[in-house]
């Protein structure tokens, strides 16, 4: 069978089921859809904080927008590093690099989320003209970091504060929905997590692709902050690096503290949010101090900011309906069983050294 990039354009009445499927599924994959669940709750967990009590149709629709949010930015992302990523060996099965999706296609779908994310938000958002600014200002951001978080003039630090900014504002049109008078606590809420994705992205997901980023030339941030990795695959690991995750790290302690003067979650969340922030920033020095980049990999490099988006959850955790609280339980059950695998793992050795990475991955 021939590949879709080797067919004529045809109108989608004319193309089987079976590769209108596939043709989505090539969509999906040029968002990284499997990563969206997190984007698509971002407007969502600024209602409620806002305490809005939407109708089912409401919730329905902010979570569209956040997942046209985060077609669009993922999207866009493939499209503007398709030259890096046609050299990047773990990314050839990639739609566009493969021509299962053509690039004007790819264009196309990606530029059509930014009219569906504000259709949608202007129809639920019942005339809220500060939420519509503030979602417009979030995409807008999110194209300053696509264009210039690896080239250009922009220092690394401004791309990364623009990724932040675009996510945080994402949730603040969440609060804004109905023009409430909820704008302190939501920008609070909003902030501590532009804080928590600023500081996952810009160091845990750098030191991630370190190793492809400076073979390839690219300018991340970690490696503008002179993160190096030499023959061996050893990771240099500078002190101003350390400096920046600690005053980021302290910035979303303050947040926590303040939305839990705010929120007053109660004995058993506060001690849920404690561990799992404590747990985040345990994991992101543990990430400043393996000097190996193999255990750096397979010791789930962003398991740090997993950690603090579910503390940040657990915030609002009583207006969550049942389901939602379901599935919140579950996501805290799994993260707090990592750590209680690894001291399992360490008592079963007598409490001596061990390499991370082969509790994480399986290997001995």
């Amino acid at each position: 069978e021939r590949d879709f990039a080797q067919k004529p354009f045809s109108s989608p009445s004319s193309e089987s089921p079976v590769s209108m499927l596939r043709r989505l599924v090539y969509y999906g994959q040029l968002g990284r859809i499997g990563m969206s669940p997190l984007t698509i709750s971002v407007p969502m967990l600024g209602a409620l904080v806002a305490d809005e009590h939407l109708p089912v149709h409401g919730w329905f629709a902010l979570a569209l927008v956040g997942l046209s949010a985060h077609l669009f930015g993922f999207g866009l992302n493939a499209l503007i590093d398709l030259p890096l990523d046609r050299s990047v060996p773990g990314l050839q099965n990639q739609p566009l690099i493969t021509e299962k999706l053509r690039y004007s296609e790819a264009l196309i779908f990606t530029l059509l989320q930014i009219p569906f994310a504000i259709g949608i938000y202007i129809v639920v958002a019942n005339d809220s003209r500060a939420g519509f600014a503030i979602l417009c200002l979030s995409i807008i951001l999110s194209i300053v970091y696509n264009l210039w978080s690896k080239r250009g003039r922009i220092p690394p630090l401004i791309a990364e504060i623009a990724l932040a900014g675009s996510v945080s504002l994402l949730c603040f049109s969440g609060v804004l929905i109905r023009d409430n008078e909820s704008a302190l606590k939501g920008g609070v809420f909003a902030m501590t997590l532009g804080a928590v994705l600023l500081l996952l992205n810009s160091v845990p997901s750098g030191l991630k692709d370190i190793k492809t980023d400076a073979a390839f030339g690219v300018r991340s941030f970690v490696l503008a902050f002179n993160a190096q990795i030499d023959d061996r695959d050893r990771l240099i690991i500078p002190l101003k690096l350390w400096i920046y995750c600690g005053v980021l790290q302290v910035s979303i302690w303050i947040g926590f503290l303040w939305l839990a003067a705010i929120f007053r979650p109660g004995i058993f969340l506060s001690i849920l949010i404690l561990l799992l922030s404590l747990y985040g920033a345990l994991h992101l020095r543990m990430l400043l101090t393996v000097r190996s980049f193999d255990a750096l990999r397979g010791s789930k490099p962003l398991l740090s900011g997993y950690y603090n988006y579910a503390a940040l959850l657990l915030f609002v955790f009583n207006r969550l309906p049942f389901l939602l609280q379901t599935v919140s339980v579950l996501l805290v059950c799994l993260l707090l069983l990592i750590p209680i695998q690894l001291g399992l793992h360490l008592w079963r050795q007598r409490y001596q050294f061990i390499d991370v990475s082969s509790t994480y991955t399986g290997k001995r």
